[in-house]
């Protein structure tokens, strides 16, 4: 039994509180099972997902003529549902997979098997080009805000880079990444000719949001994108993360090592 505050209606969290949030949380679901043995969903929402993953699996090793010979098996069985303006968690120790789970979403990385659907479409895991539907509808942003970055670029380009290599105009790919600027709180008179060296950690993190809001996407995969900064910087991004996902019905993949 919960002991809830009666004023408040909260109280000092426990672990197995998360079992009880369908009751005190109807409107975001019930907590998944801690031993995965239930694919991850909203049951209160009797809204089709936007997001749909089924039996991911990806093992990293040496291959011979007879199938592998060792490896590491890098995520199995791995299916969740997301629904439109959802917030995902996906949160374990280092080396758990969590972030290969997210570049198999993106096909950064091929899956062994499974099947990722996205508004209801099944994409091709299997071909050697990034499907054109999973380039616009889901965005990445990475957890090293300076080695995701090309130095070689400023903040301007760094973000009309992509909307221009799918046939956006130049002119209409500069006015959007002045947009982007603007939606990620950074001025664009002061940031647009700035390369990425000549930014803070959270200023660079912001510059990559900007990137991946320039698609216009659905889907955020969000990796790890506060842990390596400040605790005062890492409250404004996330405030940020809220705001977007408000302003835009934007759904996120959050992945995460520690767990507030």
């Amino acid at each position: 039994k919960c002991n809830l505050c009666s004023d408040l209606g909260r109280c000092t969290s426990r672990p197995f509180y998360l079992h009880l949030l369908h009751v005190f949380q109807p409107h975001f679901g019930q907590c998944p099972h801690s031993d995965g043995s239930k694919i991850m969903t909203s049951p209160a929402r009797q809204i089709a997902p936007i997001l749909r993953v089924r039996a991911l699996n990806k093992t990293f090793g040496n291959r011979s003529l007879f199938g592998l010979k060792s490896g590491v098996r890098a995520i199995t069985e791995v299916s969740f549902d997301v629904a439109p303006g959802e917030t995902l968690a996906i949160v374990g120790e280092s080396g758990c997979g969590k972030s290969t789970a997210a570049r198999l979403l993106l096909r950064l990385v091929r899956p062994d098997s499974g099947e990722v659907h996205i508004d209801g479409e099944k994409i091709d895991l299997t071909s050697n080009r990034v499907p054109r539907a999973l380039r616009q509808s889901v965005q990445m942003v990475f957890q090293d805000s300076y080695a995701s970055l090309n130095p070689r670029l400023t903040c301007e380009q760094i973000i009309a880079f992509g909307p221009q290599q799918n046939g956006l105009s130049g002119k209409d790919a500069r006015a959007l990444a002045f947009e982007c600027l603007v939606d990620v709180g950074l001025e664009p008179e002061r940031f647009a000719g700035r390369y990425p060296h000549e930014l803070s950690g959270g200023q660079r993190q912001r510059i990559n949001i900007a990137r991946a809001l320039a698609f216009r996407p659905r889907i955020l995969v969000l990796d790890e994108p506060v842990s390596a900064l400040d605790k005062s910087i890492e409250a404004q991004v996330l405030n940020l993360l809220c705001d977007l996902r408000e302003r835009f019905g934007l759904t996120y993949v959050f992945i995460s090592h520690v767990s507030w």
